[in-house]
C-alpha cells in the first residue's frame, strides 16, 4: 500500500518484484498469461508523488537468452500517491515458463519538467500456459469393455474454448477410442471430466496399461484457432 507524508512516498515496504525510487514506485506481477502470436501479457502496478509527473513508462522482455527492444507502452500514471495498474504485452517469439520483465519509468517535476530520476526493476515472471489437459494414472474399465477417463481441464481468459479431446490406445492400436469433452468453460480454473470411451476397433478396452492423451484446442475473440495444449501418459485401466 502506498501512503502519503507531507507530499512524498512513505513506510513502504516493498515486496519482491517490485522496486521504489526519488518520489515513485514500481510492481511487477508475479504470474503472466500466454497470448496470441508467442506473446504473453501481465500487469504491473505504478505510483508516483505529487509534485512529479511521469515521463513514460518503458518495458523489455527476456527468455531464453533473448532480450527484446525496449518501447514505451503508457505516459505514465498520474502522480497522486496511489498506485495504478497497468496491462502489458510482450513482442512476439516469448513462450510459456520463466521469462523477465524489464519495467522503467521516467519522473519529472511536474511545474519545471526538470528530470527527477527513474524508477526501474526487473523481474522474473511465469508465464502460465493457456490451456491444460492433467490425465490420470489409472482409467476404470466398466462393462462391455468401456473405458472411463476422469480427466482435469483448465483454460484462461479472453481465450475460447473450442474443443478438447480423451483418446485412448491400448495393444498398438487393437482397441482405439476418441471422444470430445463438452462445456469446458475458460475461467482460469480447472474444471473435471468424465470421458467415457468405447472402442472403434473390434478389441474392447481391458485391465491394463493404456496410452492416454488430452488435447485443447482454443480460439481467440475473431473465432480464429490458435493455441494448442497437449498431455499423453500411460494410465492403468483397472
Amino acid at each position: 500500500m502506498l501512503t502519503t507524508v507531507a507530499g512524498g512516498l512513505v513506510g513502504i515496504v516493498s515486496p519482491a518484484g517490485s522496486a521504489t525510487g526519488p518520489g515513485g514506485e514500481v510492481h511487477v506481477q508475479a504470474r503472466a498469461f500466454e497470448g496470441w502470436d508467442d506473446t504473453f501479457t501481465g500487469t504491473i502496478r505504478l505510483g508516483c508523488r505529487p509534485g512529479l509527473a511521469a515521463d513514460g513508462v518503458h518495458v523489455s522482455f527476456s527468455q531464453g537468452g533473448k532480450t527484446s527492444p525496449e518501447r514505451e507502452i503508457s505516459t505514465g500514471p498520474a502522480c497522486t500517491g496511489t498506485l495504478r495498474r497497468q496491462d502489458y504485452r510482450s513482442d512476439e517469439g516469448f513462450h510459456p515458463g520463466k521469462a523477465v520483465v524489464h519495467v522503467r519509468m521516467v519522473l519529472v517535476d511536474a511545474v519545471t519538467g526538470a528530470p527527477r530520476g527513474e524508477v526501474t526493476v526487473s523481474e522474473s515472471v511465469y508465464v502460465r500456459p493457456a490451456a491444460k489437459v492433467v490425465l490420470p494414472r489409472t482409467a476404470e474399465i466398466r462393462p462391455d469393455g468401456v473405458l472411463a477417463v476422469r480427466v482435469r481441464i483448465r483454460c484462461d481468459r479472453p481465450w475460447a474454448n473450442y474443443a478438447s479431446f480423451v483418446s485412448a490406445d491400448q495393444r498398438q492400436g487393437a482397441s482405439f477410442a476418441s471422444r470430445v469433452v463438452e462445456d469446458v468453460p475458460c475461467d482460469g480454473t480447472y474444471h473435471r471430466r468424465t470421458a467415457v470411451l468405447t472402442s472403434e476397433e473390434e478389441r474392447e478396452f481391458r485391465a491394463g496399461w493404456v496410452r492416454l492423451t488430452g488435447e485443447v484446442v482454443l480460439e481467440n475473440a475473431d473465432l480464429e484457432l490458435g493455441l494448442e495444449a497437449f498431455a499423453s501418459r500411460a494410465a492403468l485401466a483397472q
